[in-house]
């Protein structure tokens, strides 16, 4: 009985701290209230799955949830799906930015990652659970263990000895444990994707800029409402139209400008881009990250690892020839270290992860485009 009251009192704690977090309320002091952002200089990348904060990425994390609209009152008798993302509290509440620095908050949340929301859904699970982190279903994920053991910790082993770690049971454990439907139709009935999605607005936005319209300059509370979109499709189709990016740089300078969505940013580079022998070499973690990539670096074999979608480059210090999706191609210049930095022929890297480049002699300028 003792267990039993000790877990709904958790319940209604955690119900009340998503709520509060989202809604973007701070209990301060009058004094706090009249606080401002210390840090605006931040922007997310295409997917929202990396950001910008003063020069600096820091990973973030989009986490989608499907859960029973007794959670939130949505009134979507089948469910909904819902998307939080870690950095967004931080980037627009200033007492959090007083109590902590950007890399004491980074520092935190990846000591914590997953313990909210992966333990919020296990605690309710079946009537929520984690469906996606960063868009990829949670058994892909690095985290996924976390989750298991958030199910194992609130007494959900009986559900992990059926599920496992089948995606295809994703988005059906209300149908299948809460209804006692049939695997057939339970998916039928709870097909996320065709469940709506609920947002919270400060989770799409893209850059301090967009935070400071919706705020008249930070002048007026931000109200922080919902957005429902129809679908997950729906959903990635409006973030990927925010997501135009451009990116600028210019021979010999370190200063790239990154547009995103009509907004631009400036980013100082560690190494300006150069042409020695005619091909534009530049850093390439800086280049691929503004664009969602993920770069690895495999100091022991002097290979860099570029990843986007379904799309995987490989090259090696001082070798010509790349590796696409497997495929052996011929670069016109080799990957080379400058300054510490990794340095990639710019053309190759854009043009094989489906950018497109333009060079203009005349102001010796390289604008780069997503879309």
């Amino acid at each position: 009985m003792k267990k039993k009251i000790t877990r709904k009192i958790l319940a209604i704690f955690m119900v009340f701290t998503m709520m509060f977090s989202a809604a973007n309320i701070t209990v301060a002091s009058a004094a706090d209230e009249q606080m401002t952002l210390k840090y605006t200089d931040w922007f997310f990348n295409e997917d929202f799955t990396k950001v910008n904060i003063a020069g600096k990425w820091y990973p973030n994390y989009i986490t989608i949830t499907r859960e029973d609209e007794s959670i939130y009152n949505t009134g979507e008798t089948n469910g909904n799906l819902r998307l939080s993302s870690t950095w967004t509290d931080y980037l627009t509440t200033p007492f959090l930015q007083k109590k902590y620095t950007v890399d004491e908050y980074y520092e935190r949340e990846k000591a914590d990652m997953g313990k909210f929301e992966f333990g919020s859904a296990a605690f309710f699970y079946p009537k929520k659970e984690v469906i996606y982190l960063n868009w990829m279903p949670w058994q892909d994920c690095i985290y996924k263990d976390h989750y298991i053991q958030a199910m194992k910790d609130n007494g959900k082993q009986e559900y992990l000895n059926v599920i496992g770690e089948d995606k295809n049971y994703n988005g059906l454990s209300a149908g299948i444990f809460e209804d006692k439907l049939s695997f057939e139709d339970a998916k039928a009935k709870y097909n996320i994707d065709r469940m709506p999605v609920y947002v919270f607005k400060s989770f799409l936005l893209k850059n301090y800029q967009e935070y400071y319209k919706l705020t008249d300059g930070e002048k007026i509370e931000f109200k922080n409402t919902e957005d429902k979109f129809a679908s997950l499709d729906d959903l990635k189709k409006y973030i990927n139209e925010k997501s135009k990016v451009t990116v600028t740089l210019q021979l010999q300078s370190k200063q790239m400008v990154i547009n995103q969505a009509g907004i631009s940013s400036n980013v100082i580079l560690d190494t300006a881009p150069v042409a020695p022998k005619g091909t534009t070499l530049v850093p390439v973690r800086a280049i691929t990250e503004a664009f969602g990539s993920t770069v690895e670096w495999n100091g022991t074999t002097q290979e860099v690892l570029i990843t986007k979608d379904n799309t995987t480059i490989k090259l090696k210090i001082g070798s010509k020839t790349a590796y696409v999706n497997g495929k052996a191609v011929e670069m016109l210049e080799a990957a080379q270290t400058i300054n510490g930095r990794t340095m990639v022929p710019l053309r190759f890297v854009s043009e094989n992860m489906g950018y497109s480049v333009q060079w203009n002699a005349e102001s010796q300028e390289i604008v780069i485009n997503n879309k």
